[in-house]
Parts: C-alpha cells; sequence; structure tokens
C-alpha cells in the first residue's frame, strides 16, 4: 500500500482515509465530523500536541487542557469514520 496519498481526499480504496480540518476557535471542547477515536491528532500552532492534554469525548467531540487565544492555530487531523 502505498502512503504517497495519505492526506487526499481518497486512498487507494477510494475511501476518506485522513482528514485535515481547520478549527481554529477560542474553545476547549469541539466539535468535528465523527472519527476513530484512535486516530485523533490536535496541531496547535503547528506543534503536535500530546495525548495528555487531549481528551476524546465520543466520536465527534474532543476537549483540549488548554484555551487557544484568538489568532492561534488548532487544526486536527483524523481517519473519518
Amino acid at each position: 500500500m502505498s502512503i504517497s496519498r495519505v492526506y487526499s481526499a481518497t486512498g487507494g480504496s477510494g475511501r476518506p482515509v485522513l482528514l485535515m480540518l481547520d478549527i481554529s476557535n477560542s474553545a476547549q471542547i469541539f466539535t468535528i465530523k465523527p472519527y476513530k477515536r484512535a486516530s485523533l491528532i490536535v496541531i496547535h500552532n503547528g506543534l503536535i500536541q500530546l495525548a495528555s492534554d487531549i481528551t476524546g469525548l465520543n466520536a465527534t467531540q474532543f476537549r483540549t487542557s488548554f484555551i487557544p487565544q484568538l489568532g492561534s492555530s488548532l487544526a486536527v487531523i483524523i481517519q473519518p469514520i
């Protein structure tokens, strides 16, 4: 299996592989598209956050241990369900 298209809309099977969403916001709980729980990667201002700073609440929500400041960047990479 090739990993050259990891961030494309479809993988070799024709279904979504990974999805990157920009969810910049000044909040602590975020709601996103349904994702496989173990696939959640949170990136704050370009730095991948530790698992200890992120709590998955369910298949569509997670909480951070910090509140991003306005103007900062928060993005997630997920594997959609």
